[in-house]
């Protein structure tokens, strides 16, 4: 069965087309149009089910074009989704569908353990599941760019670290890792500034890594990729974790929907 997952994040939407659980089709867009979608399902064969998560309130109206299209089952995740996971969190309403996402995903590749998951993007959430398959509830902390614009926004002279701003700081950084002295200390605005942010994520995760050392330690979100480079144990990383816990619940919910 193919399944298609649309996740409309804060920052980008993310789309993705699986045949049973390969991976076979992923993009990103600022923007989501019904034109983008349709230019891309006529590539593949016909799709059989598609899950929409969305941070924004468009999902009834996506819904009815993606069954305009043929795709005869179309969920719209939501609190009310049923889950493989058991949800404890008090209030499910409010909880951020792609930390319950992402808890799916950790807990279906690692069965059976304890998992702290960092979910490193617009904000940074921390969040545990249980070796008994229960998501009892995380942290949310401001991420990397939430951080960067906070400084830039509350203060009369800190500028804005940009894109490229950020890779060449992020060099530098990296140069200097092994003497504590050049990497804690910047002797320039913008890499104090970026040096500053990133020293304190990095300690805010170590910290919990280090409360937390006989769990399994799990980094997804887009800028996973960045800290990956600066932990010094082992942790697994997969910075695709939302929609593949996506797929797991929309081929869960196809199988019951044909039983």
């Amino acid at each position: 069965m193919k399944y298609l997952v649309i996740d409309i994040g804060n920052t980008l939407c993310k789309i993705a087309i699986f045949s049973g659980e390969e991976l076979i089709f992923f993009t990103t867009f600022d923007t989501l149009s019904l034109d983008k979608i349709k230019s891309i399902t006529e590539k593949y064969k016909k799709i059989d089910s598609a899950i929409i998560s969305s941070t924004s309130t468009q999902c009834d109206s996506l819904k009815s074009d993606l069954e305009a299209l043929g795709i005869d089952f179309v969920e719209v995740f939501s609190y009310k989704t049923p889950v493989p996971i058991k949800n404890l969190y008090s209030t499910p309403l409010t909880l951020g569908l792609d930390r319950i996402a992402s808890a799916v995903a950790a807990s279906e590749q690692f069965p059976k353990k304890d998992i702290i998951i960092f979910d490193l993007g617009t904000a940074m959430t921390i969040d545990y599941v249980t070796k008994d398959g229960e998501f009892i509830g995380g942290n949310i902390s401001p991420g990397i760019s939430m951080r960067f614009k906070a400084l830039n926004h509350y203060t009369e002279r800190l500028p804005l670290i940009d894109n490229d701003d950020f890779k060449l700081l992020f060099s530098k950084y990296l140069e200097n890792i092994d003497d504590n002295i050049k990497s804690n200390f910047a002797t320039s605005t913008l890499q104090a500034i970026f040096n500053g942010v990133i020293e304190g994520i990095l300690g805010e995760i170590e910290s919990y890594i280090e409360k937390n050392r006989e769990k399994i330690i799990f980094f997804t979100g887009g800028d996973a990729l960045y800290f990956e480079k600066l932990i010094k144990i082992p942790i697994f990383v997969d910075w695709q974790a939302t929609i593949k816990g996506l797929r797991v619940i929309l081929e869960r919910l196809s199988l019951e929907r044909l039983c």
